[in-house]
């Protein structure tokens, strides 16, 4: 959420409160509390380590510090920063493609809802069925606003004419013209999904897929009565595979994702008596890896990038700031539509060596390594919605240390205990820029989720999650794909037909093919 308290609704425990700023701090002068209309549980129950929040000021400050100096080294901890990012093997397109699939699972349809209208049965379950898309299974139905006048195809924005490359493309979101407060406003599922250009485009490669889907099955002779369902549950199910066959194996340990996919679920209850809910150390913890791939700047497109006679490579500030998402007078550059210059060439993202008719690019944007130093600086994003936070509350790292502190979520270690893997060693988990912080005995040996989970990947190359981080990242997906309506985990005998380049290999690149949307820039 953006702003305000988060309260999260878990299963046996009701609801838990995120305040807003330090331990014993005036609750009443924050914003309302809010609340994702989801389900939450735990995996491995409470952390026996930590405290009650108003008993646990010490140790927040501690939280406080580390995540300052994870957030800016030079500053909290006088280290210097890297001089050039440091790469992991994964092409960059896939830091934005899991920040696609984190909103797509915890897509909210209702809105929020304020404490005392909480009720088990009003919670929604976290889904695999791309409302974050189509706003809606019902589609035209359900969101109007997103679909074109024949309520079959979804709406795409026109980019705002520059020169170069003087054209414009269908290669921006719809936006709102009429929102009088922000008519750049995207039309879209959910709106997180305009909050930075690379995921903003991911969201139109989908937009485009769709309706690539659509034709493909006219021109095979479908109807338009139930053609929009057959698109849909079609995309839904391209889009899983993605998730299972290209995602998931670049990112957790092969033979973890093997054992789950082969022995099934060992910790991840989906189909439990309390029924599907989003798992606290996935949303709050191992999944918010992506923080830690983001690089400090991209080659864009041929005219923002650092060949000869380019504009030069862009930064990932710039990259916030070239959405209708920012409320900054510069948002969009200045312009009521994404300018053509701005157009991502995918190939600058994803490895396209495997497609034939596409062309190679001089250099591929691999996401930085994951590991404890993060590149990524909310705090000097200009006009980031969360205008009421001060600093300390904007650095990204303090905020994920401090959820998983008043979340009580298990220390890495207890959870390595709990899935019979061997814990890392104090010694392991210090080695670094935060040695002297790690020393301290509140954190020797009970290291926070979500760096221990950092920590296991920078000790594995920094390409690959470790133990503790895979097991809780692929049951988690899994399970989800498993539980949803349209698993392609109960039809074993579903392949993907669009754009695939045999019945086993469809990746994202076959889908930003099949959607001709690879780089329309040129």
């Amino acid at each position: 959420m953006h702003g305000g308290r988060t309260i999260y609704f878990v299963l046996g425990e009701g609801a838990v409160v995120e305040p807003p700023s330090a331990v014993g701090g005036p609750a009443a002068a924050a914003a309302p509390p809010q609340v994702s209309s989801l389900r939450f549980g735990r995996l491995f129950g409470k952390s026996r380590r930590m405290m009650p929040p108003e008993q646990g000021k010490a140790l927040f400050d501690k939280l406080v510090t580390l995540g300052l100096c994870m957030n800016d080294p030079e500053t909290y901890c006088q280290e210097p920063p890297p001089v050039n990012d440091e790469e992991s093997s994964i092409p960059s397109g896939y830091t934005y493609l899991g920040q696609f699939i984190a909103h797509e699972i915890t897509f909210d349809s209702t809105g929020d809802l304020l404490q005392d209208e909480m009720k088990p049965e009003n919670l929604r379950t976290p889904q695999i069925d791309l409302d974050s898309l189509y706003g809606g299974e019902k589609g035209v139905a359900d969101k109007p606003e997103l679909y074109a006048p024949d309520g079959i195809k979804l709406k795409l924005g026109k980019t705002y004419l520059t020169v170069p490359p003087n054209n414009t493309f269908e290669n921006d979101l719809p936006r709102d013209k009429a929102n009088q407060e922000n008519p750049k406003k995207a039309l879209i599922g959910d709106e997180r999904n305009d909050e930075n250009l690379p995921l903003a485009q991911t969201h139109v490669a989908f937009i485009k897929f769709h309706n690539a889907v659509v034709e493909r099955l006219k021109a095979e002779g479908h109807q338009d009565e139930g053609l929009f369902e057959c698109a849909r549950v079609q995309v839904i199910r391209h889009f899983q595979w993605i998730i299972l066959k290209d995602y998931l194996p670049r990112i957790v340990d092969e033979d973890v994702l093997d054992c789950v996919m082969r022995h099934g679920l060992g910790w991840f209850r989906a189909d439990g008596e309390d029924g599907l809910f989003m798992p606290l150390e996935f949303s709050a913890a191992a999944f918010r890896i992506g923080h830690s791939m983001v690089r400090r700047s991209y080659e864009w497109n041929s005219l923002h990038c650092s060949e000869p006679l380019s504009r030069g490579a862009v930064t990932i500030l710039e990259l916030f700031q070239q959405t209708g998402f920012s409320r900054s007078p510069n948002g969009l550059g200045g312009h009521p539509r994404l300018p053509s210059d701005w157009v991502i060439d995918w190939r600058r993202f994803y490895d396209f060596a495997p497609l034939a008719n596409i062309a190679p690019v001089a250099k591929l944007n691999h996401t930085s390594k994951l590991d404890t130093l993060l590149n990524f600086r909310l705090d000097k994003v200009v006009g980031f919605p969360d205008t009421k936070l001060d600093k300390m509350q904007k650095a990204i790292a303090v905020r994920n240390l401090l959820r998983g502190f008043y979340l009580a979520l298990p220390t890495g270690e207890e959870v390595a205990q709990c899935i019979g893997e061997k814990p890392l060693t104090p010694e392991q988990v210090s080695d670094g820029p935060h040695r002297k912080l790690l020393e301290d005995p509140a954190f020797r040996g009970h290291t926070p989720l979500w760096y221990y989970v950092l920590k296991e990947a920078e000790l594995n190359g920094g390409s690959r999650l470790g133990p503790v981080g895979s097991r809780i990242v692929a049951e988690t997906l899994v399970g989800l794909v498993k539980q949803s309506r349209y698993s392609i985990l109960d039809d074993p005998d579903w392949r993907p037909r669009f754009g695939a380049r045999a019945p086993e290999r469809f990746e994202m690149i076959d889908l930003l093919d099949f959607a001709n949307v690879v780089n329309p820039v040129g």
